[in-house]
């Protein structure tokens, strides 16, 4: 890969970083003892039985700590097969602030990789979630 190749790719994820944080639409989707999971409802997109949407979980307790800075949310890009509840995450960002604040402790990101589907285990925030964007009950 080029510098500019690269230069484009980070150009790339830093406006979409942007747009996300600046002008979302940030709505409680799960709360519980362990984290809150926001849904920015203008990222919605549905195609069939799919949706993607970017998405916040802020962490009531650090996750992980790197470099000896605590994760204490996360923001990314998902994909859901509402007809077989199966997930991808296509893009994250770790966070030391809450909600997606605060210093980049790292960045993850599968859009061009095609990752595997897992499945959304029942009775938890993710298939509160698929329930909710994949309109069942």
């Amino acid at each position: 890969m080029t510098i500019s190749e690269l230069s484009k790719k980070l150009l790339f994820v830093t406006l979409l970083l942007v747009s996300t944080q600046s002008f979302g639409q940030w709505t409680v989707y799960t709360d519980d003892d362990q984290k809150t999971i926001y849904v920015d409802t203008s990222t919605i997109r549905r195609d069939g039985s799919f949706v993607e949407f970017w998405s916040i979980h802020s962490y009531k307790f650090p996750m992980v700590e790197i470099e000896g800075s605590k994760v204490t949310s996360t923001k990314g890009r998902s994909r859901y097969d509402c007809k077989n509840e199966l997930q991808r995450t296509l893009f994250f960002t770790m966070y030391e602030g809450e909600k997606g604040t605060g210093r980049v402790l790292g960045v993850q990101n599968y859009i061009n990789e095609k990752p595997d589907w897992s499945p959304i285990i029942p009775d938890t925030p993710n298939m509160i979630i698929l329930k909710r964007l994949c309109n069942k009950k």
